[in-house]
């Protein structure tokens, strides 16, 4: 997320519009390539006065980012931040693995639907360390689930 009200932070979109709806991600839209590679633009400008700094948790990586929703675009921002910043996003997780060793659900739904069927909240702890996530990066998976099953409505 942008750092708000800092004067020298500028923000790559990640998003269509701010918030948890589905609607609101990205989903590998040649429009959604421009805006991002415009604010990248923008950052190579400004870039060339000032050191960048990048966050050390990377860009674009969280459960409503673009990482897992718009995967060529996320892969062609990471060669343009490799090639023309020198930065390199930190390597993605790897997917958790239950107990037969398949490979754990990972989509809002799934993990939503393993909050619900596993023991809910008592529970949340342990699926968010199954999925690698922090327990707000959980809430966030099971409001986009909530969300997408409420418009469906």
């Amino acid at each position: 997320a942008k750092v708000r009200d800092e004067p020298n932070a500028h923000g790559i979109p990640v998003r269509k519009t701010p918030g948890l709806m589905a609607a609101s991600l990205f989903s590998d839209q040649s429009y959604e390539f421009e805006a991002v590679i415009e604010a990248l633009r923008r950052l190579y400008r400004i870039g060339q006065n000032r050191t960048l700094v990048f966050p050390h948790t990377g860009i674009g990586r969280g459960p409503y980012g673009i990482a897992g929703h718009s995967p060529r675009l996320y892969d062609h921002m990471c060669e343009i931040l490799d090639k023309h910043f020198g930065y390199q996003q930190p390597a993605l997780s790897v997917p958790a693995k239950n107990g037969d060793g398949l490979v754990a659900p990972c989509t809002p739904q799934q993990v939503f639907a393993q909050v619900c069927t596993q023991g809910g909240i008592n529970m949340a702890s342990l699926i968010a360390e199954q999925h690698g996530l922090s327990l707000q990066e959980l809430k966030v998976m099971c409001c986009l689930a909530g969300a997408e099953l409420m418009s469906r409505s």
